[in-house]
């Protein structure tokens, strides 16, 4: 996502190093934390925005794989999957 918007960022394990700073992602913060964060908001939206519970639950289905396949790639590229250097 830094990469995305013009920020230049290296992945050194799981520390974040930008100009000026250096961020460090803890090893807690794993995919489990993100899967229950997307799921909070994808569960209220599904139901605001869609009409059948068909697509509700193809919604949620959805955001389940996409935060599983993000955690794996993450895991593959040692930390964050899209961040420049992480390879």
């Amino acid at each position: 996502m830094l990469h995305l918007s013009g920020i230049p960022a290296l992945l050194q394990n799981t520390d974040i190093v930008l100009s000026s700073r250096t961020l460090a992602v803890l090893r807690e913060c794993s995919g489990v934390n993100q899967l229950i964060a997307l799921t909070a908001m994808v569960v209220p939206a599904a139901c605001v925005w869609l009409d059948s519970t068909a697509r509700r639950i193809a919604l949620i289905l959805f955001s389940v794989v996409v935060s599983y396949l993000w955690q794996r790639d993450a895991h593959r590229a040692g930390g964050m999957a899209g961040v420049e250097g992480a390879r």
